[in-house]
């Protein structure tokens, strides 16, 4: 996908409250997204990784034990394709994803990522974000799951009193 998100469905009300469930649950596994935060457009905020890939798209680490109703929520998605990376982003009131886009990461040049999805569960309407080369009204996207734009830029601001969590996952195709 290069400019253009799609709208794949909104959360049932059963999935939202699992996801809660289990991010409430595990709150003591955030960490900073990266070893070296002057990498990644990712400085603020923390990260759950529930299962990280090398540069060709193989799993290296796992965290499902504490997560399993996440997984057969992405697995309803995805259906039969291999799930690559996936990790939940959490910002406090304040903090930001600073403006980037996905374009230059290995296994998107080399075109092995079929579909990257998010998950915004629950967003204030304080919080700012932009892709589609627009800020997006997140009404339409609370608790709903889109096909994202890996190409095209976009950026995160929490500009809200609540907690932003998204989930980013993506779809590797099948083995």
């Amino acid at each position: 996908m290069y400019y253009d998100s799609i709208l794949i469905r909104k959360l049932t009300s059963l999935e939202i409250s699992d996801l809660k469930e289990e991010l409430a649950n595990n709150d003591s596994l955030w960490i900073d997204h990266v070893f070296d935060l002057k990498y990644t457009a990712l400085k603020d905020g923390k990260s759950i990784h529930l299962q990280w890939c090398d540069n060709e798209l193989v799993v290296t680490r796992e965290k499902w034990e504490s997560f399993s109703k996440t997984k057969n929520i992405l697995k309803s998605i995805t259906g039969s394709n291999t799930i690559g990376r996936v990790y939940w982003h959490r910002l406090l009131p304040g903090e930001k994803i600073n403006a980037h886009n996905d374009a230059n990461l290995p296994f998107v040049l080399s075109n092995k990522l079929v579909h990257r999805y998010q998950i915004y569960l629950d967003i204030d309407t304080n919080v700012e974000i932009f892709f589609d080369n627009r800020i997006i009204d997140v009404t339409q996207i609370s608790n709903s799951i889109i096909d994202f734009p890996l190409k095209s830029m976009h950026y995160y601001k929490n500009n809200s009193n609540s907690i932003v969590y998204l989930l980013v996952f993506d779809d590797v195709g099948t083995p």
